[in-house]
């Protein structure tokens, strides 16, 4: 049953006889129906995982922790709530009150919830803690106003947002402030989540990336769970009335557009309830949250002049942010090639029939081909009048340098870097990947390549994979959306294939362009983009880009024993010059993932 009929099928049953008795008859069969389409699997053996390695610190390893910090900040718990059943509301108490670390503040603020128990409740907490402040709106505000009330008496330096059915892990409190210890100059904090059944079983983990600002365009992948600077809050004006439903998001965007100083915890910290109409048992079931996220990224792209538009994503809760291309730069390909006249052909075909960007110039570098028939290719493309240069590149193969000689040879002030086996099939593909290439931070900015039997190839490249790079999802479903829908959004990634990639020719020659003499061959794309990121840029992945990659038809597969040992030694020297790198993991991807294959599967053998 496809997507659009769960939809329906959902919509029929709220009309014959209410929502409730949709949320008991499909229950979280929505979210499973969502997750099969949207996280695959994900979580695959998430309980083996949780009972190995989601080990809360001891007594005496949390005192140890809390002995080694240089400051103690007050971390004061914003938590908004209206009408929650007693249950949940008393987990999420309880969890505060349960945590490792002591100095925090809890300002709770009862939106005049109708439901009596909700008082009864709060009042069995008023007096049994002073950490604990409560107060009760003398009307329904809503939760943004709600939440800014509570700000008014939170007194921590740095304030943490619940949710009034959530729960915090244990030692989430101690890992945020050892954090804020260690880096007493960051601004926000987030971490890792997963969800919690109304019986208690935990699924659905969401390890994150480190702070990737162009994802945050796309998603609220920051989630849970939050802390911030609390003067930082209070200076971007607190939460904002007529964003409710995505008020965490819209405070969000207008915190990171004032700090870079975000940091992740790699460590689930946070328990999202999945209950009955709640977000986390199936985001469709509150619409209201998705136009409001919406509405406060419309609202971003205007307060901060990104000259973008904001479409809704291909998922609930999703957002497509597409950059206007500024003026009309030149636009170089470099396409090195070596006979195979077929797909010298055939890429050229693609490249001048789907193309519609105009200007557009095609260097074309012709490595020691001997075969008539690409004499013949080369002749009847060159006669036909399209902006096309053929270069003699008459030495050894060494991509690097043929890249090299090619972007010498370019008048264009954006290089798109393009194998001869690529199969260009949509006509805006440049636009699509040049409105992200102008933008100030960006580096290379690459496409989702298929295989000729429409599988992924290519969405991405990880650093750290086999100790070396692996591309991500490799041989999933063509319509696969990705580790939480990111195979639907624009998102950072640490490196691209050199098959198809775009980056400006200033930033190409900043950072040396490709290194010819350790990487000729291999992985000489993975370490140009990581001088880029060195640089201060970030590296982009725009799967609404999308090509067919016939790989390696061009020059075949690294099989003979000396191919073999000159790829194991190009290997070797990408993990010796960015040894650091690979220390500290790459921080588009999460160490709690595995670096042994490329599907996002959970690391079982040296997670967080």
């Amino acid at each position: 049953m496809t997507m659009k009929h769960y939809l329906q099928r959902a919509r029929d049953i709220i009309a014959r006889e209410g929502p409730g008795v949709l949320v008991r008859r499909i229950g979280l069969r929505f979210r499973s129906a969502l997750g099969m389409a949207a996280f695959g699997n994900f979580d695959q053996g998430y309980e083996q995982w949780l009972e190995r390695f989601d080990l809360p610190q001891s007594a005496e390893q949390a005192s140890a922790i809390y002995q080694q910090l240089v400051s103690t900040p007050l971390i004061s718990i914003i938590m908004p709530v209206y009408n929650v059943d007693a249950q949940w509301l008393r987990g999420a108490i309880e969890s505060v009150l349960d945590q490792s670390y002591g100095h925090w503040q809890l300002c709770i603020v009862d939106d005049a919830s109708s439901n009596p128990d909700v008082a009864e409740l709060l009042d069995t907490y008023r007096d049994s803690d002073p950490r604990i402040q409560i107060v009760r709106n003398a009307d329904n505000l809503g939760i943004s106003e709600s939440s800014n009330h509570a700000l008014q008496f939170a007194e921590g330096d740095f304030v943490g947002l619940l949710d009034h059915d959530d729960l915090l892990a244990r030692d989430a409190l101690l890992f945020n402030a050892a954090l804020i210890s260690d880096d007493p100059e960051v601004d926000l904090v987030y971490s890792d989540e997963d969800k919690i059944s109304v019986q208690g079983k935990r699924n659905t983990p969401f390890f994150k990336p480190d702070f990737c600002p162009e994802l945050l365009l796309g998603q609220n992948y920051i989630g849970h769970f939050v802390v911030a600077r609390k003067s930082l809050v209070d200076a971007v004006g607190g939460f904002r009335k007529g964003f409710d439903g995505a008020q965490d998001y819209d405070l969000l965007l207008r915190l990171c557009s004032k700090t870079a100083r975000v940091q992740h915890i790699p460590r689930i910290l946070y328990h999202w309830r999945e209950i009955p109409g709640s977000t986390a048992s199936a985001f469709d079931s509150k619409t209201y949250a998705g136009q409001a996220g919406r509405k406060a990224l419309e609202q971003f792209v205007t307060d901060n002049r990104l000259g973008a538009t904001v479409d809704n994503g291909a998922s609930p809760g999703t957002y497509m942010t597409r950059f206007a291309v500024s003026g009309s730069p030149l636009v170089s390909i470099i396409l090195p090639f070596r006979d195979q006249p077929a797909l010298l052909d055939r890429c050229l075909a693609s490249i001048f029939s789907q193309s519609s960007w105009q200007p557009l110039e095609v260097i074309a570098l012709d490595n020691q081909s001997e075969q008539a028939d690409t004499r013949a290719v080369v002749d009847r493309w060159l006669a036909s009048g399209k902006p096309l240069q053929v270069i003699p590149y008459d030495a050894t193969f060494n991509y690097s340098r043929i890249c090299n000689l090619g972007v010498e040879e370019a008048g264009g002030e954006y290089i798109v870097l393009l194998n001869s086996d690529i199969e260009i099939t949509s006509d805006n593909w440049i636009e699509t990947l040049l409105g992200h290439a102008q933008q100030p931070a960006a580096g290379a900015v690459g496409a989702k390549l298929l295989y000729p039997d429409h599988t992924l190839q290519h969405a991405g490249i990880v650093v750290g994979i086999d100790n070396g790079a692996g591309h991500a999802y490799k041989h999933f479903p063509a319509d696969h959306r990705g580790y939480f829908l990111r195979l639907s959004l624009a998102h950072n990634v640490s490196a691209l294939t050199g098959a198809l990639l775009m980056v400006k020719k200033d930033r190409y020659i900043q950072v040396g362009g490709l290194d010819e003499e350790d990487f000729g061959v291999a992985y000489n794309d993975v370490d140009f983009c990581l001088k880029l990121i060195q640089a201060g840029y970030r590296n982009l992945l725009i799967p609404e880009c999308v090509a067919i990659h016939h790989e390696s038809s061009s020059r075949g597969y690294e099989r003979s024993p000396e191919q073999q040992t000159r790829h194991d030694n190009e290997k070797r020297r990408l993990g010796d010059k960015w040894q650091a790198f690979f220390a500290r993991g790459d921080p588009c991807y999460n160490p709690n993932l595995t670096l042994a294959r490329e599907d996002y599967s959970l690391n079982f053998s040296d997670p967080v």
